[in-house]
């Protein structure tokens, strides 16, 4: 299985939320992955971001609304 790991911080009341990426896998040049909200099976583009060498990685985000509506999150390449 996949080590690979992201937390989520939310600072409410500033509307701001920073992902953090670790044990990642490297994706080939030119390629990103991508952090989606989840609600009601509907995917918002969360953002962009990379990973390093080792696999980490952070991306800081302004959700589109509370992340509390959101009934959960899911990362692509």
């Amino acid at each position: 299985g996949s080590l690979a790991q992201a937390d989520v911080a939310w600072l409410f009341e500033r509307n701001l939320a920073v992902l953090r990426a670790s044990a990642f896998p490297t994706l080939e040049a030119g390629h990103v992955y991508q952090l989606w909200l989840i609600r009601d099976g509907q995917r918002t583009s969360g953002g962009l971001f990379t990973v390093d060498a080792q696999g980490q990685g952070t991306l800081v985000f302004t959700p589109p609304e509370s992340l509390d509506n959101f009934e959960g999150m899911g990362i692509t390449p």
